[in-house]
């Protein structure tokens, strides 16, 4: 008890105290407290001896007379002040109590009117001294604003019914009343003339005031087809569309020069220089007024954008918000409401390319400002421009590839405005990456492998492959220490399913990494991973018919039906002979290009050898290899002569500066004609309105793998020279011929030179054409 806490003292403990204060005399108890006479005596220090009441009705006077009134449980509880219920009912009391609370909110309610209206008659005796014009303007086209003061001070006189209109409508419904007073709030409709005169006061006078009106009637604008609950504190009306035009577009065009002009920022800088202008002068006294403009004018363009859905009309907004970006920075969340409004937009309607010219790079590029300008909102800028890109390429197909393709481009050029960031995100994506990979190698599950062979990773690996191929090529670069993970990520995603279904998958992520090791300038070895693709079983196989083109554009994996068709085959080897042409091609220079290629030597002479694979696709190979042969013993015949060591760099690289420098290789040659007749071919097929066969020329309206012609491709769709033509006597006698030239090639060195100049008949797309022709 002794330590137990001492909390307020209540009546109890007084009375207690107060009884062991008397002297002699023994504690009151409760009973005996309770039995005391309360009614007559006003001696409460005497003797419990007196006379107790004998019944209830003794104590009837405690209720009206007394100091406590005991009310209903469910009635409402009052606090009053000075207001005696001394002989009075409850219900008087009450009654009393609300009377006296109306008026006193009836006094402060017109005490608050009456400030506002000495307030507003300040603020227009100061627009008459500050702009003349402009109340000369109010006087003769608006002189019902101009009489409010005389209005409101008239509308004293009646506070007296207001008071008793309140409390004879105290019990009716809030809504009732909230209704009444929006119907007697003054609305002022803004016509076109009255739209003219303020924008041109704003623009030409700098005059504060007006462009405070401007941007009270561009929030009209903005709200407008907004429900009436949301506008009820709007003074303004906009009249008519025209109005509504002219005011619309002045707010957006000129709004970033007013502002600047009342901060009284000069020039038009760009990039540091303006920034620093502008923030040296968001720091002064003047930005309390401007302030809180620039924050409406962003306020209720974002109510726009968020309500507009033509494309164009937002393209056009983003624009003009990109100029005053350097004035959003004090106000964070209406910047980040901004950059997911322009997050939405870059990743809306894929495949439009109207969009992709438009919105979409609209919106980027202030994604771009925003990271410039405001250091808070990086990271968020670059988070959500990879999320909204992994998001968009899940839905990757054919019709909306260019569209991915744009995005990635864009998202690898808004990384580039911070070094340090970007390396922070590009090493966090490929570590995501790489333990996605792990996972998928434990696990060794369908559902880990689907994981990995999706679009949005695919699509990350190729943004990666950009952003590293062009911030990271050369030595010292930013992100020139993620090359190799990079590289490693995208070797073990290009092998880790060895199926021939996905193929197309395989093919993207081996053009990723020539484009790696094309820009980087760095040997990758991926010429044993592009020869695995014509190991798969179903080239060895009869084919089950001639099929129709396949587009590999928009796909990761191939329907089983389609890998057994001639024309899918005939695409799948060409594909795979043009990565291993584009792979030697870009060491067709180098003093060790020999030993490159003696390896894809050995396993191309197997496959030429094989029985299995056809006559046609063995042609392509023997090609390839007649000319990296030549290639590579050119550059023996240059090594013989050389007088330095492989270890002497700074010699190794006059080497390969000499060779450039003589003209291209018959590999280099072999890959210019290879890649433009594939391009060639791509555009054929996927045409619209084209015409195939020789002189009785057949239209076809449609994509070619929706035709159900038996039309099919021959020796008469491409002019060949005659000269060719003439050497060919049957089928499968370009084959041959390439086959018998590879092996005396091989025996006989000494014809070398004279066989690099036959080859040069190669630079001709047309004479190329013909080995790449499926009879």
């Amino acid at each position: 008890r002794g330590n137990r806490a001492k909390g307020p003292r209540t009546e109890r403990d007084e009375l207690r105290d107060e009884e062991k204060r008397r002297a002699g005399e023994d504690p009151m108890g409760v009973d005996q407290f309770l039995d005391q006479d309360f009614g007559g005596s006003e001696d409460l220090n005497s003797d419990s001896g007196g006379e107790a009441p004998s019944s209830s009705d003794d104590l009837s006077d405690l209720d009206d007379n007394g100091l406590v009134q005991y009310l209903p449980e469910d009635a409402p509880v009052q606090m009053t002040v000075g207001v005696s219920s001394m002989g009075k009912s409850p219900e008087q009391a009450q009654r009393e109590v609300a009377r006296e609370a109306s008026q006193t909110k009836d006094a402060m309610l017109r005490e608050l009117v009456t400030r506002e209206v000495r307030s507003h008659k300040e603020e227009l005796e100061a627009l008459k001294t500050k702009d003349p014009e402009f109340y000369k303007y109010l006087q003769e086209s608006e002189s019902q604003l101009l009489e409010f003061a005389s209005d409101d001070s008239a509308g004293d006189d009646g506070s007296a019914s207001y008071s008793s209109d309140l409390e004879e409508d105290d019990g009716d419904n809030d809504e009732e009343g909230q209704a009444g007073r929006a119907a007697r709030k003054k609305v002022m409709l803004i016509n076109e003339e009255a739209t003219r005169a303020w924008c041109a006061s704003a623009l030409d006078k700098g005059s504060l005031s007006a462009v405070k009106n401007v941007l009270k009637a561009y929030r009209v604008g903005c709200h407008y087809g907004d429900e009436e609950e949301e506008t009820t504190q709007i003074s303004f009306r906009l009249e008519d569309s025209n109005a509504f035009n002219q005011l619309m577009l002045f707010v957006l065009r000129n709004a970033d020069g007013i502002f600047r002009r009342l901060l009284k920022i000069e020039g038009k800088g760009k990039g540091k220089g303006k920034q620093e202008a502008t923030a040296r002068a968001m720091q002064s006294s003047k930005w309390t007024k401007v302030g809180p403009l620039v924050k409406s004018f962003l306020g209720n363009t974002l109510h726009l954008i968020s309500h507009v859905t033509e494309a164009a009309l937002n393209a056009y907004i983003y624009q003009r918000l990109r100029s005053s970006v350097d004035l959003f920075t004090n106000f964070p969340v209406l910047s980040k409401k901004l950059l997911r409004l322009c997050l939405d937009s870059f990743g809306s309607d894929l495949g439009n390319v109207k969009v992709d010219r438009t919105l979409r790079i609209q919106s980027v590029l202030l994604v771009r400002a925003l990271a410039v300008t405001q250091d808070d909102l990086r990271d968020e800028c670059y988070k959500g421009l990879h999320r909204s890109f992994r998001s968009c390429a899940k839905f990757t197909n054919q019709q909306n590839i260019s569209s991915i393709r744009f995005m990635q481009d864009c998202v690898v050029e808004v990384y580039a405005t911070n070094a340090d960031t970007m390396y922070k995100h590009v090493f966090n994506f490929v570590k995501e990456l790489a333990l996605l990979l792990r996972t998928s190698l434990q696990e060794k599950t369908k559902d880990a492998y689907e994981r990995v062979y999706s679009w949005q990773v695919i699509a990350s690996m190729e943004l990666l492959e950009g952003l590293v191929s062009r911030y990271g090529s050369e030595e010292g670069a930013t992100l020139h220490p993620m090359l190799y993970p990079l590289v490693q990520v995208l070797m073990m995603t290009a092998t880790l399913i060895p199926s021939s279904r996905y193929l197309p998958l395989r093919f993207r992520v081996l053009n990723a990494i020539l484009r790696l090791s094309k820009n980087s300038g760095v040997f990758i070895p991926v010429s044993s991973i592009i020869l695995d693709t014509l190991n798969f079983a179903e080239l060895a196989k009869k084919p089950s018919g001639a099929g129709n083109y396949f587009s590999l554009a928009g796909i990761l994996k191939v329907p089983k039906p389609v890998l057994r068709t001639m024309a899918f085959q005939d695409q799948w080897v060409t594909t795979t002979v043009l990565l291993l042409i584009e792979h030697c091609s870009l060491w067709s220079h180098h003093i060790a290009f020999p030993e490159l290629f003696l390896p894809l030597g050995v396993r191309c002479k197997s496959y030429l050898k094989s029985t299995s694979m056809p006559k046609k696709f063995k042609a392509k190979l023997a090609q390839f290899m007649e000319a990296a042969q030549m290639t590579a013993e050119s550059i023996i015949v240059r090594r013989q002569i050389v007088t330095f060591s492989p270890r002497d760099t700074n010699k190794v690289e006059m080497f390969l500066k000499d060779g450039r420098s003589q003209g291209p290789t018959p590999i280099d040659r072999l890959y210019d004609a290879v890649s433009k007749q594939a391009s060639k071919q791509e555009q054929l097929n996927q045409a619209e309105d084209v015409l195939v066969g020789g002189k009785e020329a057949v239209r076809v309206v449609g994509r070619l793998e929706d035709v159900t012609d038996d039309v099919e491709y021959n020796k008469d769709f491409i002019s060949f020279d005659k000269k060719i033509q003439k050497k060919k006597k049957g089928k499968g006698a370009a084959t041959e011929k390439a086959v018998q030239e590879h092996t005396a090639l091989v025996k006989d060195d000494g014809k070398n030179e004279d066989r690099v100049e036959d080859f040069e008949m190669s630079e001709s797309d047309e004479d190329v054409d013909d080995v790449f022709i499926t009879e």
